[in-house]
């Protein structure tokens, strides 16, 4: 319980002290505090037989910076999913892949674009632009043209533009997943750095007391 505790006091500092990382222990992401716990208790476990409370300094610092890598990581992979997910490709251009990237970036337009098109052309032909016109027929015109269906006229265009919806949360759920491997495969290929941070502030070995 004791080593618990001291853990959790340990970790709070530490995340609270990470530069530029607004760190938050939400239900279900990886960012669970317990997850940082356990690995915790994983570092100090690999220094031996010793107790938590019985670290050194040098020790806790070393401790420190390599959980620090874990958040940063955990942290990058999240931010891709995130990105790739509000607006797909953007993952992909955070680890410097354009191809990919373009592809979802193509594929997210050609959707938009297509969904919203063919729900026009499926309209009813009288509220096509060459026969209805925004700009300059009068409120009560265009009112009266829309009313003058019933909601069955409307279900082609409606269906379009569901199944539109449907196609973008396939992709979007798509390009988060590709991008969260893609970063988690670069991390384990060492092709993103990531600097050590730590809450303990060692004195020079040079300097005099």
């Amino acid at each position: 319980m004791k080593k618990n505790l001291a853990a959790t006091a340990f970790l709070c500092i530490l995340t609270a002290s990470v530069p530029g990382q607004a760190i938050k222990f939400n239900p279900g992401s990886d960012l669970e505090f317990g997850y940082f716990i356990e690995e915790l208790h994983t570092l100090v476990e690999q220094k031996g037989d010793q107790q938590f409370g019985s670290l050194t300094l040098g020790e806790l610092n070393g401790i420190a910076e390599n959980l620090s890598i874990s958040i940063q990581k955990t942290l990058f992979i999240e931010r891709t999913r995130r990105a790739s997910w509000l607006f797909p490709g953007a993952g992909h251009f955070m680890n410097n892949e354009g191809l990919y990237g373009a592809l979802f970036v193509s594929a997210n337009v050609a959707i938009t674009a297509g969904t919203l098109i063919t729900a026009y052309l499926l309209l009813p032909e009288d509220l096509h632009f060459n026969n209805l016109n925004p700009f300059t027929d009068s409120f009560t015109q265009i009112n009266n043209r829309w009313n003058g269906h019933s909601f069955v006229d409307y279900l082609p265009a409606i269906g379009t533009l569901a199944g539109g919806v449907v196609l973008e949360v396939i992709l979007r759920v798509l390009a988060a997943n590709h991008a969260e491997e893609l970063a988690k495969r670069n991390i384990e290929l060492g092709k993103v750095e990531f600097k050590p941070y730590t809450f303990i502030r060692l004195p020079s070995r040079d300097r005099h007391w």
